[in-house]
């Protein structure tokens, strides 16, 4: 893994937020733009699940990553952290970035 971290470019904004710049964002198939990706052994993986997982260790059963600055592109690790689906949605609600059935 971390071969295919020392091929990463960043870029860091004014808000401490990291954009990678060696790789684009895929789109979902909505057309939004989702996350980085990168391929580990030919499995295609989110970046900042890998950048966390290198950092801290495996991601638990039942937990996800959360952007404390609600930017689904930042790769910055002291902007995630852990938490169930239940406490995404209520800060999601909380933050007014809650869009249900919404394109």
């Amino acid at each position: 893994m971390k071969h295919i971290l020392e091929r990463i470019t960043t870029e860091t904004l004014s808000n401490g937020c990291i954009y990678c710049t060696s790789h684009k964002p895929h789109k979902r198939g909505d057309g939004r733009v989702g996350y980085y990706r990168v391929c580990i052994n030919g499995i295609k993986k989110y970046l900042h699940r890998v950048i966390f997982e290198y950092l801290y260790g495996e991601i638990p059963a039942g937990k996800m990553l959360m952007h404390s600055c609600d930017d689904q592109l930042c790769i910055n690790d002291e902007h995630l952290s852990l938490g169930t689906h239940k406490e995404n949605t209520r800060q999601a609600i909380e933050r007014n970035r809650y869009k249900r059935g919404k394109k």
